[in-house]
């Protein structure tokens, strides 16, 4: 079934829920027909025009200066070339890679530039896992087998539940699975441009035991979030800021809400520029300190991270391994094997991606729509294989 066909059958759909207004609520199932009918399917990274209401961060007053583009220079031309090359066979917006801190390439198509943001998809959720360990470090957090329920007992799947943030955390929450993105009733598109996610959370039931097997699922994400902004009593968007944008020192970002004063949906839409992911990154490449030599959160929760789960080798808490062990569940399987040693990564939809190779203290970014033909290692490869000149 082509796009053009699955869109008319969803408005289809949205009219016969307009017609159930009376059982909704107009203003709801007016909102969620809006929402579906318009919804981005072609531009959902970069139709950032789509994502409102929005909760807005702004950069503090001591905001530090982007890096300057990459110089030219002969040693970096042809692989520069390759890239732009890579750029446009792979529908991407923007490539940024940085070694030892410093920017060597930063790419952008034609109708992307240095100011341009984009919806991170799941890249964020693993700032949620950075979140819950700084509240550790803090000692808001007793330890990863703190109870989800400790902070959402009012949640029915929840109550007597042994379900820890270390099961949130690793996708092994024994959730059931949100349905498909394409049929309107599931609870995944109810989540996701309904006007009060949490209570289409509420809905969910525990059909698993927590810990036993691994489930990507977006509420994972977004219950940690609840979990965070109950414990703190801050909205998450301002606790985000505070915790993570700010010592980081990011530019002007934005949350997409379900509704006005609403619930940040932060298992997918947050809003930035490839630079300050580039940070992100770094940070992680840092162990968790800052490019200022503070630690932002300790050494050994990045470690931690980084950990293969026991219910899926290749996945850690909210982060990506590419260790190429055979026994693990991935969302793409790359064509080749990761070359550099110790590679792990952030993944958002339709290819949003952030690596970060230790070995050679290298960071890429890769921003864009979907691409039909990709190879997850394709680019790290690529870095590696070229044995760029640094000076």
């Amino acid at each position: 079934m082509n796009g053009a066909l699955k869109r008319r059958l969803l408005i289809g759909c949205g009219v016969l829920i307009l017609c159930s207004a009376s059982i909704l609520g107009f203003q709801r199932g007016f909102l969620f027909l809006k929402r579906l009918v318009l919804y981005p399917h072609i531009s959902e990274i970069t139709g950032v025009d789509y994502y409102t209401p929005r909760a807005w961060i702004h950069p503090n007053t001591n905001q530090a200066p982007d890096q300057k583009t990459p110089p030219r220079g002969a040693n970096l031309e042809a692989y520069r070339e390759w890239v732009r090359s890579y750029l446009e066979k792979t529908n991407s917006k923007a490539i940024l890679i940085s070694k030892g801190g410093k920017l060597l390439v930063e790419e952008y198509a034609s109708d992307f530039s240095r100011s341009s943001t984009f919806n991170s998809m799941s890249l964020f959720k693993t700032l949620i896992s950075l979140m819950v360990g700084i509240g550790i470090d803090r000692g808001e957090i007793t330890s990863l087998e703190e109870k989800v329920s400790t902070e959402l007992s009012d949640f029915p799947y929840l109550k007597g539940s042994s379900a820890t943030l270390q099961n949130y955390l690793e996708m092994a929450s024994g959730l059931e699975n949100l349905g498909s993105e394409w049929n309107p009733w599931s609870l995944l598109v109810q989540m996701h441009l309904g006007r009060d996610l949490v209570q289409a959370l509420k809905k969910m039931r525990e059909v698993e035991v927590p810990g036993s097997h691994y489930a990507y699922n977006n509420a994972n994400s977004q219950i940690l979030a609840l979990f965070l902004k109950r414990r703190l009593k801050k909205p998450f968007f301002e606790l985000f800021q505070e915790w993570v944008w700010d010592p980081l020192q990011g530019g002007d970002a934005f949350f997409w809400l379900d509704r006005v004063g609403g619930h940040s949906h932060v298992y997918c839409c947050f809003f930035a520029r490839p630079l300050d992911w580039l940070r992100v990154g770094e940070l992680l490449l840092r162990n968790g300190k800052l490019a200022t030599g503070k630690q932002l959160v300790s050494k050994a929760w990045v470690q931690r991270m980084v950990k293969p789960s026991k219910t899926n080798p290749q996945y850690g808490l909210h982060i990506w391994l590419g260790n190429n062990r055979p026994d693990g569940i991935r969302t793409l399987k790359p064509k080749a094997l990761y070359r550099s040693l110790g590679l792990f990564y952030l993944d958002g939809r339709a290819k949003q991606r952030v690596y970060i190779l230790p070995n050679e203290k290298t960071v890429i970014v890769r921003v864009g729509e979907n691409a039909n033909h990709w190879d997850d290692a394709e680019l790290p490869n690529s870095w590696v294989k070229q044995r760029i000149a640094l000076e």
